[in-house]
């Protein structure tokens, strides 16, 4: 996995759509996938809808330390209860 990856799997999406001039929207890493997406290829959106994202730090390695970092989870939670009991109490207990 790499950020040129994310890209050219965006852009191939697309392609194979076939949209006319989209609207990209993307949320965290996925908007600054869009993003180079949209830099790359200028031509090829209408728009693009940016949330919680931005242009993306030095970290070339920020995919697997995320990554590292979800593996370590003690999944899959057997219940609700436990995935609130390991997360605490926050957005995954008020659901």
């Amino acid at each position: 996995m790499s950020r040129a990856a994310y890209v050219a799997d965006t852009v191939a999406v697309l392609e194979q759509l076939g949209l006319q001039q989209p609207v990209l929207v993307g949320q965290s890493l996925g908007g600054h996938t869009a993003m180079l997406a949209a830099a790359a290829h200028p031509g090829l959106l209408h728009a693009l809808v940016l949330v919680e994202a931005g242009r993306g730090g030095p970290n070339r390695n920020v995919q697997a330390e995320i990554g590292g970092w979800i593996d370590s989870w003690p999944g899959p939670f057997p219940s609700r209860e436990a995935a609130v009991e390991f997360f605490g109490d926050g957005p995954v207990s008020e659901g």
